[in-house]
């Protein structure tokens, strides 16, 4: 019988502590027990659970047994085919793949870009940690862990913005991080980040683009619908901690 868990290694090195993810979304039969039985095996500090929102089931189960609500993961998606409305819109700056130099203004965006994601609404996550994640995340998606890293450039020549792209498959691409600037927000710098994020995808072949975000980051949500993407999932996020 396969495990229902699984060591969540980059994690568990980043945070200097155990943390693994339950590999299903649902919690059926006597899955709850064979959780915490490979829990306790393995000496598991936290665990992700992201559960399907539609079982009630599920959900009490995972709160009976102290798991705590930590986000809601909405997923959107859109076809390449046709470009963003913001491709027709005024824009001041320019939009080009990224170089080394961008690196310490994209980590300086990263490390106030994403305070509504799971890992600041989560307390035992130091606030300190949860900075250097995105700031270690926009580093390594420069280095090669994304296929492409598109930066919005000012006027001035200074990136103040980004937008990662991830070619899943040859049929799906996924949007992994977007961030602007504080002092570049309310321009459309962000539609037309993800409209050269279609279109870089559009010239690979790719017919599906996905991007996820969050359900309390209303601002992100609003600017996916306006670039042609629909919902097309939603999930809870739970997390499990087992230190005292």
């Amino acid at each position: 019988m396969p495990d229902l868990c699984e060591l969540a290694e980059w994690d568990s090195h980043f945070f200097s502590i155990r943390i693994a993810r339950a590999t299903a979304d649902r919690v059926v039969g006597d899955d709850m027990v064979r959780i915490m039985q490979w829990c306790s095996t393995n000496r598991i500090d936290c665990l992700y659970f992201l559960s399907t929102a539609d079982d009630a089931s599920t959900v009490r189960q995972l709160e009976d047994n102290h798991f705590r609500f930590v986000d809601v993961r909405l997923t959107f998606e859109r076809t390449p085919l046709g470009l963003p409305s913001a491709e027709q819109e005024p824009f001041s700056g320019s939009v080009r793949q990224c170089v080394p130099g961008d690196i310490p203004y994209l980590k300086a965006i990263a490390k106030a870009a994403y305070r509504d994601t799971r890992f600041y609404f989560d307390p035992n996550f130091s606030l300190a940690l949860c900075d250097a994640l995105y700031e270690t995340w926009i580093e390594k998606s420069c280095l090669g862990y994304a296929d492409a890293v598109l930066v919005y450039e000012t006027d001035e020549k200074r990136p103040a913005g980004y937008v990662t792209c991830h070619s899943l498959d040859s049929d799906h691409g996924q949007i992994g991080l977007v961030g602007v600037a504080l002092e570049a927000q309310g321009r459309g710098v962000g539609r037309h980040l993800v409209s050269h994020a279609v279109r870089w995808f559009a010239d690979q072949g790719i017919r599906r683009v996905s991007v996820v975000t969050q359900a309390r980051n209303w601002r992100a949500q609003r600017l996916y619908q306006h670039c042609g993407f629909l919902t097309t999932s939603v999930k809870l996020w739970y997390h499990r901690w087992f230190m005292p």
